[in-house]
């Protein structure tokens, strides 16, 4: 959602997907080893997607549909896709 360039996309699931590790490791194991850093960007990826979704996304389809568009987009694809 936050780019259509594919190197970008990369960049930002792998960030995503370290910070997502972080956070399964403070919920599921009670690892308190998280710096101000990493919870900040995580709370900075959360407001992005917010904003883009509220920018870009059809809010009057089904999520289904924003679902498997989303999914096809993680594939390289163009999103939003054109109408």
């Amino acid at each position: 959602m936050l780019s259509n360039n594919n190197a970008e996309r990369e960049r930002h699931a792998s960030r995503l997907k370290a910070l997502y590790n972080l956070r399964s490791a403070l919920v599921h194991n009670g690892n308190r080893g998280i710096d101000w850093t990493s919870a900040n960007a995580a709370q900075q990826y959360a407001e992005a997607l917010f904003y883009v979704a509220l920018d870009r996304a059809t809010l009057t389809g089904e999520h289904h549909s924003f679902s498997k568009e989303l999914a096809k987009a993680s594939y390289g694809l163009v999103w939003p896709l054109a109408p």
